[in-house]
């Protein structure tokens, strides 16, 4: 993606902005009981996060599956995200598809609880590492 340094930094703060409204709906939904819901906004608030980190550093990958993979390569293998967090990003992402896909499977209360707070964590890593390489 071929991109101006500004109108990579809009989508950044674009993507950052969305992250945090995804989280805001995942208190909305866990407040109402909707887990699957829940469970795609969670995954849909790391995406998000996790998407503007790859705009920062310049890497591409065309899927969800691609950054996933490019999360855990540049990022997990390298030690700058500790491993519990790559494997929280796949975690997210199965009970995202479990959720939206499964005819045989229903995302409950103790599926997406303990996912809250340690995606919220997470998020806030990926954003304290955004600002730290766009003001390098």
């Amino acid at each position: 993606m071929s991109l101006s340094e500004e109108d990579r930094n809009t989508l950044i703060d674009f993507r950052m902005e969305k992250s945090d409204e995804a989280m805001k709906d995942v208190e909305l939904l866990v407040g109402n009981g909707r887990w699957t819901a829940a469970a795609n906004r969670l995954y849909y608030a790391a995406y998000y996060a996790v998407s503007a980190l790859m705009l920062c550093y310049r890497i591409e990958a065309k899927t969800h599956e691609g950054i996933i993979r490019m999360f855990s390569k540049e990022f997990v293998l390298t030690g700058i995200f500790e491993v519990k967090y790559g494997r929280l990003y796949s975690d997210l992402y199965t009970k995202r598809i479990t959720g939206d896909y499964s005819d045989s499977f229903n995302v409950e209360q103790v599926d997406v609880e303990p996912l809250v707070e340690p995606t919220h964590s997470f998020i806030e890593k990926v954003k304290a590492l955004v600002n730290a390489k766009r003001n390098s």
